[in-house]
């Protein structure tokens, strides 16, 4: 698609210029395919006569299949919910509850460390159970971040 890129630590693959081109790609990609997309409130899901009823807005779709893709309730600020979760529970789907994953550590008010770091990068091992990871940390004014926090985030536990 000719969308110019290059190679950081880790095989992580970030666009030369914006991830903007990404989704441009993908929306041109959809429209030569002849994908309708629906936005708008979630869907209203129905399954009866082993056919799926999904109604969005005033639109509706029948179809004998279903493949629900959505993101999880990790970042409610930016519209994420529960959706999924709850749709899976719904229908009697089995659910691994969600943990924090590909997050920053952070602590509120008066437990936030390193506040006067803020802005500090350095490379680290951080280590979560057996999980390793040598990258670099970013101290915030809230905790830590940066690609070995987000690493090892996937790894940790409550309470460790």
């Amino acid at each position: 698609h000719h969308i110019a890129w290059h190679e950081k630590t880790l095989g992580q693959l970030f666009c030369d210029g914006s991830a903007r081109q990404i989704v441009d790609m993908l929306l041109d990609e959809c429209a030569r395919g002849q994908v309708e997309i629906w936005l708008g409130d979630a869907p209203r899901v129905e399954h009866a006569d082993a056919r799926w009823h999904v109604a969005c807005g005033k639109r509706v779709a029948t179809a004998p299949a279903l493949v629900l893709a959505t993101g999880g309730p990790s970042i409610p600020k930016l519209g994420a919910t529960g959706f999924a979760y709850d749709f899976a529970r719904r229908f009697g789907l089995k659910v691994v509850e969600p943990r924090p994953a590909l997050v920053p550590l952070t602590l509120s008010g008066e437990e936030a460390l390193f506040r006067e770091l803020s802005g500090v990068s350095t490379t680290v091992t951080a280590s979560a159970g057996k999980a390793r990871f040598r990258e670099a940390a970013l101290f915030t004014h809230r905790g830590l971040s940066g690609p070995a926090i987000l690493q090892v985030s996937s790894y940790w536990r409550h309470g460790e």
